[in-house]
């Protein structure tokens, strides 16, 4: 009996160790699935952090454009002032070529009027003069004694004093021809050169006028374009004001549910070694020969009935082996409802992670929508890469949705194993 006891004892040692080992394969497993919900919340806060930066560098961006364009607007105003200024100088300027040169022909005009009164004048006197010839009676000799005289001729008598008037008068009508001649020619060109004057002057304005008006006309039109534009971006500003005050709402939302996730990671992990301590006092409480139940799935056989049946030693063992069980019964049923809690907060956060990484996609897809974001580039992971990202090692990068997709079937896939693990175990 004692030899059977010896050597039944190594065979009865192994399952501890086994149990041990499963156990540590369990919390090791759901180690690395917190690392990695860890991993992947630290990569959201990083992303979170890009966005921010890249929409602080995009307001940067659009305020240095309304200060450029609020200078430019200055210039053109100031361009626009200037370019009124010089029109007016150049209008008066013109105004007063134009107001000397109106004033030149009126007095030319004058002049010429008084010259065609002196003309007229002229005519009549000449008439005069040749109506009284020296032929007809009326003509006085006084008078014409006294014109003599004041010509400076001689008097000898009166047929000489005719003679001579008369050659004194052809030669004045001459000379008042040649002068009349003279004056018509000059009054003539003049007259000519203050109308070519005057109507090169008229051109001149006109043209001035022309083109001083299409400035006019250009710089109100830069400036109602410039107007439009400032409208546009002022319309834009306030929409990426609003844009970027929900972004911050929803980083405030997602900066809310990272701290949760990380509180509950951490009661997790408290529970996780509390757990674990419970079970090092459970094996270090329970006996080293006694091993656990375990249910058979096999139907008893005749022949186990009649091993069974065969020893007293053997019956002992089992009402000791059936005893130990039901002091376990109780701290595997706690420790069940506590794995079945905690796998039921992990599914919660694996949701809640999904969640948290399609409302990121949303926020890119809208950033890269609105705004021109930068191109975050990814790699396909490698098998080293995910180790390190298991390990928690690795840098923080964003995750594409199939990352995403594949993580959860891997985390689904994970719990159901250590469900079943864990019920094999218990059963």
């Amino acid at each position: 009996m004692v030899t059977t006891r010896s050597k039944q004892q190594p065979q009865q040692e192994a399952p501890p160790t086994t149990d041990r080992q499963k156990w540590e394969i369990i919390f090791n497993a759901l180690k690395q699935l917190l690392r990695k919900q860890q991993f992947q919340l630290d990569s959201l806060s990083q992303e979170r952090n890009f966005v921010q930066q890249r929409l602080q560098i995009q307001q940067h961006a659009w305020d240095s454009d309304l200060f450029l364009l609020h200078s430019h607007i200055s210039q053109l105003q100031t361009q626009l002032e200037l370019s009124k200024l010089a029109n007016l100088v150049h209008i008066a300027k013109s105004a007063f070529f134009l107001g000397s040169t109106q004033r030149d022909a009126f007095v030319y005009k004058h002049k010429l009027e008084d010259t065609v009164c002196e003309l007229d004048d002229f005519k009549a006197w000449f008439d005069i003069l040749s109506h009284r010839c020296p032929d007809q009676e009326d003509v006085a000799p006084d008078w014409l004694y006294e014109i003599l005289r004041a010509k400076g001729g001689k008097v000898n008598s009166p047929g000489a004093a005719s003679e001579q008037q008369c050659k004194m008068l052809e030669k004045e009508v001459d000379t008042l021809k040649r002068e009349y001649e003279k004056l018509s020619l000059k009054n003539s060109s003049e007259v000519s050169s203050l109308r070519a004057e005057i109507k090169f002057a008229w051109n001149q304005y006109n043209e001035k006028e022309s083109t001083l008006s299409n400035r006019l006309q250009a710089k109100n039109d830069e400036i109602n374009k410039a107007n439009e534009k400032i409208t546009a971006l002022l319309a834009r500003l306030e929409q990426l004001q609003s844009l970027n005050s929900e972004k911050d709402q929803t980083v405030s939302i997602l900066r809310e549910s990272i701290s949760r996730l990380e509180d509950e990671a951490c009661q997790k992990d408290e529970m996780i070694s509390r757990c674990n301590k419970e079970l090092e006092l459970l094996k270090s409480k329970r006996p080293i020969g006694i091993p656990t139940l375990k249910r058979c799935s096999a139907e008893p056989s005749p022949s186990s009935s009649k091993r069974r049946s065969s020893g007293r030693n053997l019956k002992r063992l089992d009402l000791k082996e059936g005893t130990a069980s039901a002091d376990l019964e109780p701290a595997t049923t706690t420790l069940r409802d506590e794995l079945n809690k905690l796998e039921a907060e992990a599914n919660l956060k694996n949701g809640e992670i999904a969640r948290l990484s399609k409302e990121l996609n949303l926020l890119r897809s809208k950033t890269s929508g609105s705004t021109p974001v930068l191109s975050h580039r990814t790699r396909e992971p490698s098998s080293s890469r995910l180790k390190s990202q298991v390990n928690g090692s690795s840098e923080g990068s964003a995750v594409p949705k199939e990352e995403a997709s594949q993580l959860v079937s891997e985390k689904v896939s994970l719990s159901m194993s250590y469900t079943l693990s864990i019920t094999f175990i218990f059963s």
